[in-house]
C-alpha cells in the first residue's frame, strides 16, 4: 500500500541550522513528500530562510516545539508523519527507508531513529548529543522489555495513531 508522507520541521530561531537540515531533505533519494516548516514565533530570520528553500511555512500562534509539532501535524496532507528538528541532518535515503518501513507486509504505526545535533557552542553540541545517546540507549532497553516508547526528534508515525493519542503534550519539550 502506497502511503502519503509529510515531514514536519518545528522551529524557532533555527536560522543558524535550517539551512543545513533543509539541504538534507532536499537532498533525499526518495522525492514523493510534503516539506512542512512550523515558525514558533520565531524573532530572527527561521521563516525567511525556510521560505528560501520550501513553500509551505506555517505560522504556528503558541510558541514551543511540541505546539509547533501539532500545528504541523494538523495541516500535513499525509498518513506518515515524520518530524525532525530544525537542528537534525537525515541521511539522503531517510525518507525512502521510511516509505519502505511503512509500506511493508508488516503494519507500523510508528519508529524513531538516532540521530546528532549540531551546535555553534561546543557544551550546548556535548549536552544535547548526550542527552541523544542516553534516550536512544533507553529505546532500545524500553524496546527490549516490551515498553516500547518514541522520541519526537527524529520520529515517523501514522497520522491515525498521533491522531487517537492526542499528539503531543503541549507541556512537554523546550520553548
Amino acid at each position: 500500500m502506497k502511503r502519503t508522507i509529510s515531514l514536519i520541521i518545528p522551529a524557532y530561531n533555527e536560522e543558524a541550522y535550517r539551512g543545513a537540515c533543509l539541504e538534507s531533505l532536499k537532498d533525499q533519494s526518495f522525492r514523493d513528500f510534503e516539506l512542512i516548516v512550523v515558525d514558533s514565533n520565531a524573532t530572527d530570520t527561521t521563516a525567511r530562510v525556510a521560505r528560501f528553500y520550501i513553500d509551505i511555512v506555517l505560522s504556528c500562534p503558541q510558541q514551543g516545539i511540541s505546539a509547533a509539532r501539532n500545528f504541523g501535524a494538523a495541516h500535513a496532507s499525509g498518513d506518515i508523519l515524520c518530524f525532525i528538528d530544525a537542528d537534525g541532518i537525515v541521511s539522503r535515503h531517510w525518507v525512502r527507508h521510511i516509505s519502505t518501513a511503512f509500506s511493508g507486509q508488516k503494519e507500523i504505526d510508528a519508529v524513531c531513529g538516532f540521530n546528532l545535533f549540531r551546535q555553534t557552542v561546543l557544551p550546548k553540541a556535548v549536552l544535547y548529543n548526550l542527552y541523544n545517546v542516553i534516550v536512544f540507549l533507553s529505546l532500545l532497553v524500553s524496546n527490549h522489555i516490551g515498553r516500547p516508547f518514541v522520541a519526537g526528534n527524529n520520529m515517523p508515525i501514522t497520522k491515525g495513531l498521533f491522531l487517537r493519542v492526542g499528539g503531543f503534550p503541549e507541556f512537554v519539550g523546550e520553548a
